[in-house]
């Protein structure tokens, strides 16, 4: 394994050390830094990418060896039916032997190969470029997804603490129903209603006890823990600031967006496929050396009819001369290979900078809809305390506070959807533009 990858490989182990092996115990919170640096050090994405980079770094050793000398051997042994034999003045003279041994050494370096070498080595290096980027991606993508899934339980947990104290205020309408019908103040139907009410609000708790053991499933499967484990999570406070300015925004993205640079990547590599297709117009040179003994012993030590061994030095070159165009249509291919890839990366440029923008206006329209929703939240809040004093003083119906309850149970929804989506903005944002991809 190369010095690349095992600095690599230790970087993910310090960047991850709290989370890496054993898993924090099921009561501690996890913070959002532990469960990504612990998606990081155990997702089969990482790994993967991990795994490639390191191929690709011994590929590039494979070619580096190509430009060295080769040394090559053979051995041969052949039994004649007869000895040769050649005939002089009308007689039978052996000129061979019946067993005959032969072994050699060649050694080969190459000269010239039309550039195809130095063209094997940068499309060599730009794959291990390219595998990095290709880390750099699935980094980029799974800190995403760990922090829309850590964001959904934070959610799901407000969602259900807000369906519990739903349930408990109902409880108590319902003994106050009870209490009123007792003494006639209120009808039949209206406890029912109250009832009703309860019953519906205790279902819709359940609904979120479950979505919320779902949130934690997705999380710890994109963690790498027992799919029923308690994951909890530390409080969430988001503290919606200053929007950054939009240009900056796209300026960074188109410098740091994995997809670009592995775009950019593959411009290069058509142009070096391109030139490597190339070097077939030009003839391929190679010094070659050889040492050879032949004998008829296996050794091939001794030889009574010619020399047991021979060494000799030489230059030898390869063209192919006509090929039928193969040559000029895999060179003009790459050519089109390389202008189709350049047209994709302005299409990507685009792409990337309506990404920008979209993550931009959804934080923008996110950091707005808190203050509304909280604003909304406690009017609510104050609108269901008052209707719940009247309705014990005789003042409103059981249908007024059920009506309250509804309006408030959406305020707190909105609420609860308001910082969420503001949290979700921030991350689809820092998606958008890159951010922390290079320090991963």
């Amino acid at each position: 394994m190369s010095k690349h990858i095992v600095c690599l490989i230790c970087l993910l182990l310090i960047v991850a050390a709290p989370a890496f092996g054993a898993a924090p115990p099921p009561d501690a919170p996890l913070t959002l830094d532990e469960a990504v640096a612990t998606a990081l050090a155990n997702n089969p994405a990482i790994l993967k990418a991990v795994a490639n980079l390191g191929s690709r770094q011994e590929s590039s050793r494979a070619v580096r060896g190509e430009s060295l000398p080769r040394l090559a051997t053979s051995y041969s042994y052949a039994s004649l039916s007869d000895s040769p034999y050649g005939i002089f003045n009308g007689e039978k003279v052996a000129v061979g032997a019946r067993d005959n041994f032969a072994w050699d050494l060649t050694l080969t370096q190459p000269l010239f190969t039309g550039f195809a070498l130095s063209a094997k080595k940068r499309m060599a290096e730009l794959g291990i470029e390219s595998g990095e980027v290709e880390r750099q991606l699935a980094v980029l993508e799974l800190t995403a997804q760990v922090r829309f899934a850590y964001y959904r339980i934070f959610r799901q947990k407000q969602m259900l603490k807000m369906r519990d104290e739903t349930v408990a205020q109902l409880a108590a309408h319902v003994e106050d129903a009870r209490h009123f019908y007792a003494q006639g103040l209120i009808p039949y139907n209206d406890l029912l209603k109250s009832q009703v009410a309860l019953s519906n609000a205790e279902q819709a708790r359940l609904q979120s006890r479950s979505d919320l053991e779902m949130a934690v499933a997705r999380l710890n499967t994109l963690l790498r823990l027992p799919l029923d484990r308690p994951t909890e999570i530390t409080e969430l406070k988001p503290a919606p600031g200053t929007i950054p300015d939009f240009a900056p925004l796209v300026a960074e993205a188109e410098a740091n967006r994995p997809e670009m640079q592995a775009l950019q990547l593959a411009l290069e590599k058509s142009m070096q496929q391109a030139r490597l297709a190339k070097s077939a117009f030009f003839p391929q040179v190679d010094l070659e050396g050889r040492y050879a003994r032949s004998g008829d012993d296996p050794g091939a030590t001794t030889n009574d009819y010619a020399n047991d061994h021979e060494a000799s030095i030489g230059v030898k070159a390869t063209w192919t001369l006509f090929d039928w165009g193969r040559t000029r249509a895999q060179v003009t291919n790459h050519l089109h290979e390389h202008e189709a890839l350049a047209q994709q990366l302005e299409q990507t440029k685009d792409d990337v900078r309506l990404q920008v923008k979209q993550s931009w206006l959804h934080l923008k329209v996110a950091q707005a809809n808190i203050k509304t929703a909280e604003s909304a939240q406690d009017q609510a809040e104050e609108n269901f305390r008052i209707t719940r004093l009247q309705y014990q003083k005789s003042l409103a119906t059981s249908s007024d506070v059920l009506d309250a309850r509804g309006l408030l149970s959406e305020a707190e929804g909105n609420s609860c959807n308001a910082t969420y989506g503001y949290l979700s903005a921030q991350a689809e944002l820092e998606r958008a533009v890159g951010h922390g991809v290079k320090q991963q």
